[in-house]
């Protein structure tokens, strides 16, 4: 291999290697934060569950108390809305149903007093199931983000080294291939017709 294909290589490869890890540690973040992103919009979504979980406890004491059509439309528009959120959690499903079972089927022609005592443990296992999917989905996020975080901290400081190192070297390199040539052309502009000596 020839000086000038061993120095077109080391310059290639000094340019490209900088950008390849600059590329790498932007495709990383950039990853990392979507992911942080998309979990934080499941936290959202948990947080949406609990507060229709809630509203469902009210709009129950609403029902049971007032017995209207009107309360009862509310009480299954919302209960419609919750047992969409939790698609993805056929437990919650389940929970959701016998919830609504329980004071459709069995307690409207009871007392006020029946079914609230067992509706309110499912509502509070509801609520405790979602809580401790906020918990991992936020610790999930605060993982995700930390990550794009470390990503950027040591992969953009450890590129900027890994060019300037190249950079470096690569001008040692250029440097002692021309030196020779600058000192030929040095002596002969000196007016020495001998080149080499």
């Amino acid at each position: 291999m020839s000086a000038r294909e061993s120095l077109e290589r080391q310059l290639l490869l000094g340019f490209v290697l900088p950008i390849l890890a600059v590329v790498v540690v932007a495709v990383f973040s950039l990853s990392a934060f979507q992911a942080a992103r998309q979990s934080a919009q499941t936290v959202t979504h948990t947080h949406e569950v609990i507060h229709h979980i809630q509203t469902l406890q009210t709009l129950e004491q609403q029902v049971l108390l007032t017995q209207t059509a009107a309360a009862r439309a509310a009480f299954n528009q919302t209960w419609t809305r919750v047992f969409t959120l939790v698609q993805d959690n056929p437990p919650q499903q389940r929970r959701l149903q016998s919830w609504r079972d329980h004071l459709f089927l069995t307690a409207l022609p009871r007392s006020v007093t029946g079914p609230l005592p067992d509706n309110v443990r499912l509502a509070q296992l509801l609520i405790a199931t979602e809580d401790a999917l906020l918990e991992r989905r936020q610790a999930q996020v605060q993982q995700r983000v930390t990550w794009a975080r470390w990503s950027i901290v040591i992969g953009l400081p450890l590129s900027a080294v890994l060019g300037a190192t190249l950079a470096v070297l690569m001008l040692r390199r250029v440097r002692r291939l021309t030196v020779p040539l600058l000192a030929a052309t040095t002596r002969v502009q000196a007016g020495s017709v001998s080149v080499f000596r």
